[in-house]
């Protein structure tokens, strides 16, 4: 499954090729939906957004995934789009 996840920018003076860009991810969640860590599959070019994306998905709570009815720690792929307004 990958979550995708939209952020608008509006920052002055940020240099990009095109309008859009995206960061993915691959995060573990602990069996209450907390991201416990993440690694960068994919990263925007710019550090600046990489980090203000890993910054957003660490304060991201998830449903947590169930096996057997109750709660389980799990992995989700997730896309941090930027685009630029």
């Amino acid at each position: 499954m990958l979550l995708h996840i939209s952020q608008t920018l509006n920052w002055k003076g940020l240099w990009v090729q095109s309008n859009e860009t995206s960061v993915v991810f691959w995060s573990d969640v602990n069996e209450n939906g907390k991201v416990i860590s993440s690694s960068m599959l994919k990263s925007s070019g710019h550090p600046a957004l990489d980090e203000a994306a890993r910054s957003g998905i660490a304060k991201c709570t998830f449903k947590p995934a169930l096996a057997g009815g109750k709660p389980v720690s799990a992995s989700v792929k997730a896309q941090y789009v930027w685009s630029l307004k």
